[in-house]
């Protein structure tokens, strides 16, 4: 089933290349095939340059957001945590740049905010275990992008001994699934759960959904960042807004058709 989530992923989601690229080939193919297929052509690709003004107009990302934004913020004191005495912090990638003999690991936006917002939330608890979640590639002795988040934590001043690595998942339910021992074997019961805000819905749906009692702190918008105040003016950071905000309803409707949020 992976693969195909996989491929769904890359070309399929509307607001991406692929599907962009993909329906303006279809369109000239139905051009070029002449007669009947040229009023469909005409009609196809209205259709999609209608859809991807709409998609990158700061309104319409706004609007996808919005459900799920609705309820989610960051914290702003202690009490709001309940005692939470972790804090799980999820990985949103990276890359690895090599040239030469020399290796450089940059986070992802998604990531690099989320460890500042993670680090932010250490400082207002009494010493948490702050745990990173998701998969570690093996690079040998390179540093992977899961690693330099706990760098980047260390040296926002979080203790080395309080940083934790699950290093097994590959997705937010393997991410569920695989921080809950983790979490049991150091005795925490309620944790602080940090992620991008489009992607905390369904994140705090699948942990709830194992037994687990997270408390939302979302991080910065990296999708968001750009967007200028002109609301029907398209721009390419509201397409790529948009893209992930459809992204998430599609994963979110992918997990209930597997029960990954239905609670056990």
């Amino acid at each position: 089933m992976a693969p195909v989530v996989d491929f769904l992923e890359t070309f399929l989601i509307p607001g991406s290349f692929w599907f962009l690229f993909w329906g303006l080939s279809a369109g000239l193919v139905l051009l070029y095939w002449g007669g009947w297929a040229v009023r469909w052509a005409r009609r196809w690709l209205t259709i999609l340059v209608g859809l991807y003004w709409f998609l990158s107009m700061p309104l319409a990302s706004n609007w996808l957001e919005a459900g799920l934004l609705r309820g989610y913020s960051s914290l702003t004191d202690a009490e709001e945590a309940h005692n939470a005495t972790a804090v799980v912090i999820l990985a949103g990638g990276g890359r690895t740049f090599s040239a030469k003999g020399k290796v450089l690991t940059v986070l992802s936006g998604a990531s690099a905010y989320r460890v500042a917002e993670g680090a932010r939330v250490y400082g207002l608890l009494e010493n948490p275990w702050v745990v990173v979640s998701g998969v570690m590639e093996d690079r040998g002795d390179q540093l992977t992008p899961y690693e330099a988040m706990r760098e980047e934590l260390i040296r926002a001043s979080v203790p080395t001994e309080r940083v934790l690595m699950e290093s097994t998942s590959q997705s937010t339910y393997e991410q569920a699934i695989y921080s809950a021992p983790l979490l049991r074997n150091y005795r925490v019961e309620c944790f602080v759960l940090v992620t991008s805000p489009t992607h905390m819905r369904r994140a705090m749906a699948t942990f709830e959904a194992r037994g687990l009692h997270p408390v939302p702190s979302v991080s910065a918008d990296s999708e968001g960042m750009g967007r200028h105040r002109w609301p029907f003016l398209p721009n390419t950071a509201a397409l790529g807004a948009s893209r992930w905000a459809i992204r998430e309803y599609l994963a979110l409707a992918y997990y209930w058709s597997r029960g990954w949020l239905t609670k056990t």
